[in-house]
């Protein structure tokens, strides 16, 4: 994996969702292209049996149809956990979306992402 110093103002927002139903499918609008992600889901009021909040997968358009799908699944769902800012590396570089699929939903849940835009050597 290349060697990163992160640079706190190289982190681009990129996703801020409200979530309010849980299992529902919430999907990046923008196309990302960096390698690596920070995401994270608050919860104002959260319980100790919730520490699993969400599965993230990164998606990109392969140009293939087949069952008239033309999305593929790049890697395995990760888990995102509650109240916790997590990153995400990848070592396949491409444009690609992300999607969620939550399981906490409530006044004030919140799904952000931030790209990081900095040097990667």
């Amino acid at each position: 994996m290349p060697l990163v110093v992160f640079n706190e103002t190289m982190w681009q927002p990129v996703w801020d969702v409200n979530i309010n139903a849980i299992n529902e499918k919430f999907t990046c609008p923008l196309l990302l292209n960096s390698p690596i992600i920070a995401l994270m889901l608050t919860a104002p009021i959260f319980q100790v049996n919730w520490r699993q909040g969400a599965y993230i997968q990164r998606e990109v358009f392969s140009g293939l149809v087949v069952g008239g799908n033309v999305d593929a699944r790049l890697d395995s769902a990760r888990k995102l956990y509650v109240n916790r800012l997590q990153i995400f590396t990848y070592n396949f570089l491409c444009n690609y979306t992300l999607t969620a699929t939550c399981f906490v939903k409530g006044a004030g849940v919140r799904l952000n992402a931030w790209e990081y835009t900095g040097a990667i050597t």
